[in-house]
């Protein structure tokens, strides 16, 4: 089975890079492959050291993020604050990842996908 994990990560934050650590020990043997989102592909590739991993940033490689999106079987949005507002301080609009996660859910129901939301 292939996973969809989408979260806060790439982004040096302590605690989402243990959720996606817990995630991967406790779920890596039900999925051969996961795909997952991150900030900084090449730090969460070396975080998890696992052949069936494939990582992407979303924003960069939109074509990539819908391919793996169709291929997985299941859907999970996991990690700390990813339902929040953001501040133009940080270089973002204030609710793209409200945004996102709208863009996700509807996604998900149009490729008939199971989605989890973890907070």
């Amino acid at each position: 089975m292939k996973l969809f994990f989408i979260g806060s990560n790439g982004q040096n934050n302590l605690g989402d890079d243990f959720l996606l650590n817990v995630f991967f020990f406790e779920l890596g043997e039900l999925f051969a492959t996961w795909y997952i989102n991150s900030l900084k592909p090449r730090d969460t590739e070396k975080q998890l050291k696992n052949p069936g991993v494939v990582v992407f940033r979303a924003e960069r490689n939109p074509i990539k993020f819908l391919i793996s999106l169709s291929r997985s079987d299941i859907i999970i949005i996991g990690g700390g604050s990813v339902i929040k507002e953001l501040y133009p301080a940080y270089g973002s609009k204030r609710y793209s990842t409200l945004n996102k996660l709208s863009f996700l859910t509807w996604s998900a129901k149009i490729f008939n996908k199971p989605l989890v939301l973890q907070i």
